[in-house]
């Protein structure tokens, strides 16, 4: 066999030797996140909301026209809100409708004062309390969960959101008069 032909003997070996042997990449990951940050959120101005004395199914909302300022206080995050609402310890409820002892909760972030306070004007269905912890939805115009202007969604950090109340007493008190106080909360969470 001549010499060139050894050479293409060789080099063909060669070619499908490193052909056959298959590459095998390396990885990695990398893990980071906000320097221990962690979603929260505070309310800066406008409570406790007081109220005062109720008469049987009145329609109130915020004092003076002074919404309740809540604030994304996390480091760098950005955050969505969960709202939720307690009974009063005195006896009374929150519910769909007012009745004896219940009362009705509708609230909505809004940077300005809604147009027709306290009437529910702004204020729609899907904005109102009645327990549980719901999330602040956006959706079709008309639908939205607690939306105004603002909307408590992707709220930046450091970003104040102007939560609004109406607030509809019960058509009756069979408590004897007993003060009441309802629990509204306001939690972060991821978007």
């Amino acid at each position: 066999m001549n010499k060139l032909a050894k050479a293409i003997a060789v080099i063909g070996t060669i070619g499908l030797a490193g052909g056959a042997s298959a590459l095998t990449p390396a990885t990695f990951n990398i893990t980071v996140d906000m320097g221990g940050s962690a979603l929260s959120v505070v309310i800066v101005s406008g409570a406790p909301v007081a109220l005062g004395t109720v008469t049987a199914s009145q329609i109130l909302g915020n004092p003076l026209g002074t919404p309740v300022v809540v604030r994304n206080d996390s480091s760098g995050l950005i955050e969505d809100y969960e709202i939720s609402v307690s009974n009063s310890v005195g006896g009374w409820t929150i519910g769909a409708a007012q009745a004896s002892d219940t009362a009705t909760l509708h609230v909505l972030f809004n940077a300005l004062t809604p147009t027709t306070l306290p009437g529910l004007g702004d204020f729609l269905a899907a904005d109102q309390l009645s327990g549980g912890a719901l999330p602040v939805l956006s959706g079709t115009l008309g639908t939205e969960a607690f939306v105004g202007t603002q909307d408590g969604q992707e709220v930046l950090p450091s970003e104040d959101n102007n939560f609004w109340i109406r607030f509809g007493a019960p058509s009756g008190d069979t408590t004897g008069g007993a003060a009441q106080s309802f629990t509204v909360t306001i939690n972060a969470v991821a978007p």
